[in-house]
């Protein structure tokens, strides 16, 4: 009689033989599955399959991940909801959001995949301390590789400039010499 008292302090008949038909049988267990916004079959996804605290499953949930993504996250080094903040609404697959992760930020990753640029580039550019401005401006300018840029910041030419002595068919590798002897480009 207790028990099915504290069924109907928590749910209609009908939802209480959802939980038990599913294998939940102490109404106050249940109570936190409800809190967490989880229905009878999720709640037992999340446990039975995925051995997950009852706890914690209202925190990944809030971060995007769902019972049947959560292998995948958890696999791709993602143990903690916190960790996976931010990654699962990118859209990313978890093992191209790992790759990511170790370079930077999702908010920041955002940016650069927003702008086309893959985690492979992107991290040559971050590990060079660029700022993600100042890189999109070099790609933009057809700049893929960090180390053409670089030089191009050593010797202070703008992405303008440089533009220019292309014109001329000036490479990046002669550049320099051509600026010291006022090349064809040279304040143009």
């Amino acid at each position: 009689y207790e028990s099915a008292r504290q069924w109907i302090d928590i749910c209609e008949p009908l939802v209480a033989n959802a939980w038990l038909t599913e294998g939940f049988d102490n109404p106050r267990d249940v109570q936190s599955y409800i809190d967490a916004g989880c229905t009878p079959s999720e709640a037992r996804a999340w446990t039975s399959e995925l051995l997950i605290d009852p706890a914690l499953i209202l925190r990944w949930k809030q971060a995007g991940v769902t019972a049947k993504t959560f292998p995948a996250w958890r696999d791709a080094g993602f143990l903690t909801p916190d960790k996976v903040q931010g990654w699962p609404l990118l859209g990313l697959h978890p093992s191209v959001a790992a790759r990511w992760s170790v370079i930077t930020s999702s908010v920041v990753a955002e940016r650069w995949i927003t702008a086309g640029v893959d985690s492979d580039v992107a991290a040559q550019w971050i590990e060079r301390g660029i700022p993600y401005e100042q890189a999109k401006a070099w790609i933009q300018a057809g700049f893929s590789d960090p180390k053409d840029s670089e030089v191009l910041r050593r010797i202070d030419c703008s992405i303008e400039e440089y533009a220019r002595w292309v014109a001329c068919n000036v490479t990046i590798e002669d550049l320099p010499r051509e600026r010291r002897i006022g090349g064809a480009a040279d304040g143009q």
